[in-house]
């Protein structure tokens, strides 16, 4: 996906601060963190969203990162095998 090492170790990080990424993505790693950590976020994080990203961009990408939990969930419940040749992310 043309992600450097810093950026993919970065995905998984707590603080994706020093991974390469940039302020605005950055932004995006906290929302889908607190997503899944909390299922809400903070109102921090919220302000210095809408300060990027319009409400309808807002709940397109609420959106995604619930599309991406439901996959895990179902590949996850019906035990479908990994694929071989795809990255490993550490446990959290």
């Amino acid at each position: 996906m043309g992600f450097t090492a810093a950026e993919i170790a970065g995905t998984c990080a707590a603080d994706p601060g020093p991974s390469g990424f940039s302020p605005r993505e950055q932004l995006l790693l906290r929302l889908v963190n607190e997503l899944h950590d909390t299922a809400r976020g903070g109102e921090a994080l919220w302000q210095k969203l809408r300060a990027g990203w319009s409400e309808a961009q807002l709940i397109e990408l609420i959106a995604l990162v619930g599309f991406y939990h439901l996959i895990s969930f179902t590949t996850n419940a019906l035990r479908i095998p990994l694929e071989p040749c795809g990255a490993r992310f550490p446990a959290r």
